[in-house]
């Protein structure tokens, strides 16, 4: 693929020191100032992907600037199911949000748009809920759930999930106690019957 304007690797931490990595694209324009003019958009991931993987993180940024406008791909804490292999919590993801809205303002960008798809929709408009910043112009959101708990509660209920989502719930309270953050205590849980119906082979 032609790599069209101008791309830097970027990196940067959040307040609580968590380092983000990124890549940002500008259009070809000259002076600097108009560059800073043009919309850009600020692109979070989905559930397993990281601000290269394959597909619309890697590939969406490039299209953006070919069409006349900036981009930056970025990660987050839930990055590479961050969740799952890190200490990822959703919530915190508002932080990694807050630091790349920084990073672009104190880079001189004017119309930031933040653009979200699946999960990264989901971390989007959880950031703008609790949010506002005046550079920010508006948010773009991709498979956007309602709800991500209530999506998953009653898709467990709807396939007769083993744990159900309450007791998943209720086990995580107990095993992380009042503090999750600090808790010595970490357990993966596996769900049966949580996405569809069971399917068998006779072999």
């Amino acid at each position: 693929m032609k790599i069209h304007g101008r791309q830097e690797l970027i990196r940067f931490r959040t307040r609580d020191s968590f380092l983000i990595s990124s890549l940002l694209i500008t259009a070809e324009s000259d002076p600097k100032e108009e560059i800073l003019d043009i919309p850009i958009l600020l692109q979070i991931h989905g559930l397993l992907g990281h601000f290269l993987a394959r597909g619309t993180p890697r590939l969406l940024p490039h299209a953006l600037v070919k069409r006349g406008f900036n981009a930056m791909s970025m990660n987050t804490r839930l990055a590479y199911a961050g969740q799952i292999t890190g200490q990822g919590i959703f919530d915190d993801t508002i932080k990694d949000i807050d630091a790349a809205v920084e990073f672009l303002t104190n880079e001189g960008f004017k119309n930031i748009f933040i653009l979200g798809y699946s999960l990264g929709a989901c971390m989007a408009a959880y950031w703008a809920s609790n949010r506002e910043h005046p550079n920010v112009k508006g948010l773009i959101l991709e498979g956007v759930l309602y709800s991500s708990p209530d999506s998953k509660r009653k898709r467990f209920a709807e396939w007769g999930s083993f744990p159900t989502y309450e007791q998943a719930s209720e086990n995580a309270k107990a095993v992380l106690g009042d503090d999750p953050y600090n808790s010595a205590h970490d357990e993966i849980l596996i769900f049966y019957h949580s996405r569809g119906p069971v399917q068998t082979w006779n072999l």
